[in-house]
This record gives structure tokens, C-alpha cells and sequence, in this order.
């Protein structure tokens, strides 16, 4: 799972054995991007990714892919080569190899849903039934199946973005053919390496930005693990390997509850006591919420087990069935009535992101008007504390990141966009001090 507000997710990467090679001509940034050709050949944009290891480590990886045009393809050379996955429900290990280099520049092509994936000490391994990658898993003892070096035991991260044509309305002061890239550094499944990405180009108004998101602190990746440890069980139970050797990840709650190491109802009393507030009649037991895209305002109340927004004016309703912790942790959809309404649509997709945010910051219980944005010191502060999005956002750059999937509810996600991109820098900061 990753950050929502950016991209869609159903990746992951695999098998190079068959694999047909593209290639991926490097035209100028500020270029026109060209139609692919019909034959091999694929003419896309492409803009230097710097990777700066002050990691620590050797022996790094680097494993980049994303779709165009529908079709996933990953990263062959340096230069920007591509190839496209073959379709293949065995496992192969994918990753270009840069040793002990402390800066590797890659021209990364113009794509959509695109990951970094970097890892030391060995490559990570995929599937690509389909020709579309698998997602590897830090959370999962047995990912990939029979592997003697699962990506379980192997020390990773990633970071995402998308880049393409700007969809209209084109800004006025940018050219028509003005393309975007959208990126963020997500947490919503673990954190493993302290990254900070750097993108350069311009803003709306076409002036130079430099934006940043990540993890920019020397010391943050120490800080995260002893924080988590010291917030004892079960909390510290969301750490992953350690002991005489350097922690591999720290794993989100929901991935701690299917690996059995995190209490399946740790957060099972806040719902019901949240369920129960707004149980009955009157202002006091009424939620209130206003959507954007378009202005639409809702009333909320429990009835049986469900949570029912009502839309003023217009009609119809949102209902949340009661979740368990799990569904909490992750999110989960409504049900709509009628499920025909687009603008209903709309609304519901925004309600979602506040009701997960608003559980999510434990502030549902003292503030019933879901859709304002309180000041960020009353997150995280109100019983339980959900120490795993809290720690990661003590320690972020401008302490914006993605603890959970709806995290940039109330601009709190670590996403930075830029038009007209012309660099991009990831920094992977030291693991040990």
C-alpha cells in the first residue's frame, strides 16, 4: 500500500530472463513528449535522478520501474534504457548495481506510478504475472516463497512519483505542453531507509522551486527506532530484525496485525467509543463535514452499527459500516445511496479520507466537525496514540510524511509537485547515527 493522494497502487517488479528491451531515446526535459512508435522503441522525456548514499552501506541497488501507456517497464542502464517485464509467476532478481559509489545518477524516464526501490547488500526479487511487477513485502517472513535471501531479510525502501502532461487547465504561465511531477516518500507500510527526495523545476506562476520531502535530519532513522522501542508493547514489536545488527524496518500497524505481531483490536475501544458519541439525537451527537470538489455538506449520526452521512439539500447518503481495527488502520470504503450520483461519488471519496484522518489523529471523539483543520498539536495527543504516525512525523522534514494512507488530509503528506521538472535528487541518510 502507498500514500493515496499521489499514486494508484498495484505494482511491484520482476523477471528479467525473457524480458524485451526497449529503448528509451533521452530527449531534453523542456521537449515535447513524442508518441511511442509502433516498433521497439519508446521516445519519452527523461531527467536525472542523483542518488547520494551517505547511508553508510555498500553494495546498493537500485531498481526503478513505472507504466506508460498502460504498459509497465523497468529500468535497464543508467542512460534511461528500459525493458518491459515478461509475464512470469517465478521469482528473479532485478536491480542495477552500484557498489560502494556514494553518488549514481540515473535518467529516469517519463512514467507514471513509478518506484525507486533501493537495497543493500542484495537485489530485491519480483514477479510479474502479466508483465505487471509484484510488490515485495517487509512484512511478510516468506516473501518471495522459497527464497533463500527473501526481501523479508533484506534491507530496503522506496520512493514514488509520477510524472506527466499536465492535464487542462494548463496554468497561463506555463507552455500548453507543460508536464507535472508528483512524488512523496511514504511510510504507509514501513519505514526502512531514512530518504529525502529534492525535485527542481518550476511552480504554477513558472518560477524556479526547489522542493523537499523525506527525512532530512542525520540522526532520524536512530530516532525513529528508539522511539518505537521505547514506546513498549506493542509498539516495539513493529521493529523488524535488530539485536547485534542494524534494525531492518519498522513496519505500519495493519502490516504488524497480519504478521501477528500487533494486537488485532489495539484499536477496537476508541471506534466504539466514537460509535457510541454519536449515537442518538442532537448537535452533540451530530458529525459534521463540508466536501470541496463539489461544495457539498454532510451531517453524520450512528444508526445500528453504521455511520451515515446525510448530504443537505441534494439527498442521498454515505454509510460506513463500524470497522474493525484493521479496516481502521487501512481505511475503508462506503456504501453509497443513490450509487449513481457522481457528485455523491465525489463527496464519499472525500469523507473517507476524514474519517480515516480524523481516527487515524485520534481527534474524531473531541472535535465533531471532521472536515476542519485543527492546529497540528492536537494530533496524536488524545488516547490511544498511534505512536507509529506520530514518531514518523516527529522526525520528517518539516514533519510532513504518510503514517497512513489518507495522511495528507490537512496537507500533512510529504507529496511536493513541480512543473517542468529538471532534477530530481534522492539522499539516503546515514542508518547508524
Amino acid at each position: 500500500m502507498i500514500a493515496f493522494k499521489t499514486l494508484a497502487r498495484a505494482f511491484a517488479v520482476a523477471a528479467v530472463a525473457c524480458a524485451t528491451t526497449v529503448t528509451m531515446a533521452v530527449v531534453p526535459a523542456g521537449a515535447a513528449a513524442a508518441t511511442p512508435n509502433a516498433g521497439a522503441t519508446v521516445h519519452l522525456r527523461t531527467v536525472p535522478l542523483t542518488i547520494v548514499n551517505k547511508s553508510g552501506r555498500g553494495k546498493m541497488f537500485v531498481f526503478v520501474y513505472g507504466t506508460y501507456n498502460g504498459t509497465s517497464y523497468y529500468v535497464t542502464h543508467p542512460a534511461g534504457t528500459v525493458s518491459t517485464f515478461p509475464d512470469s509467476t517465478s521469482y528473479q532478481a532485478y536491480g542495477l548495481g552500484f557498489g560502494n559509489k556514494k553518488t549514481v545518477t540515473i535518467r529516469v524516464p517519463e512514467m507514471m506510478n513509478t518506484r525507486v526501490y533501493v537495497s543493500y547488500g542484495r537485489k530485491m526479487k519480483f514477479t510479474s504475472a502479466g508483465g505487471v511487477p509484484s510488490t515485495p513485502s517487509g512484512w511478510s517472513r516468506s516473501d518471495p516463497t522459497g527464497a533463500k535471501n527473501p526481501n523479508f531479510r533484506t534491507l530496503f525502501d522506496w520512493f514514488e512519483y509520477s510524472w506527466g502532461p499536465q492535464p487542462a487547465p494548463v496554468p497561463p504561465q506555463l507552455p500548453a505542453n507543460a508536464t507535472y511531477l508528483n512524488g512523496n516518500q511514504t511510510q504507509v507500510d514501513m519505514f526502512g531507509l531514512p530518504m529525502l527526495f529534492t525535485f527542481v523545476g518550476v511552480d504554477a506562476n513558472n518560477n524556479p522551486v526547489t522542493l523537499r520531502g523525506g527525512f532530512k535530519s542525520a540522526k532520524a532513522r536512530q530516532r525513529i527506532f528508539a522511539a518505537m522501542k521505547k514506546a513498549g508493547a506493542p509498539w516495539k514489536r513493529l521493529v523488524i530484525g535488530g539485536g547485534n545488527k542494524t534494525p531492518l524496518r519498522v513496519i505500519s500497524p495493519y502490516n504488524g496485525i497480519s504478521m501477528g505481531v500487533f494486537p488485532s483490536d489495539q484499536f477496537d475501544g476508541y471506534i466504539n467509543s466514537v460509535w457510541a458519541k454519536y449515537t442518538g439525537a442532537g448537535a452533540a451527537k451530530t458529525i459534521v463535514a463540508k466536501t470541496t470538489g463539489p461544495s457539498q455538506s454532510f451531517t453524520g449520526a450512528v444508526s445500528g452499527t453504521d455511520l451515515v452521512f446525510t448530504r443537505q439539500g441534494a439527498g442521498g447518503t454515505v454509510t460506513f459500516a463500524k470497522p474493525t481495527t484493521m479496516q481502521a488502520y487501512q481505511a475503508w470504503a462506503p456504501t453509497l445511496s443513490p450509487s449513481g450520483d457522481a457528485d455523491l461519488q465525489t463527496g464519499a471519496g472525500e469523507l473517507m479520507t476524514m474519517v480515516q484522518a480524523t481516527l487515524m489523529r485520534t481527534t474524531m471523539l473531541a472535535r465533531n466537525t471532521i472536515s476542519a483543520c485543527p492546529a497540528t498539536t492536537a494530533y496524536y495527543t488524545n488516547a490511544p496514540v498511534n505512536m507509529y504516525a506520530k514518531t514518523i512525523h516527529r522526525y520528517a522534514y518539516q514533519r510532513l510524511a504518510y503514517g497512513f494512507g489518507f495522511d495528507d488530509v490537512c496537507n500533512q503528506g510529504s507529496d511536493q509537485q513541480v512543473f517542468q521538472p529538471s532534477r530530481v535528487i534522492l539522499t539516503i541518510q546515514p542508518l547508524n547515527k
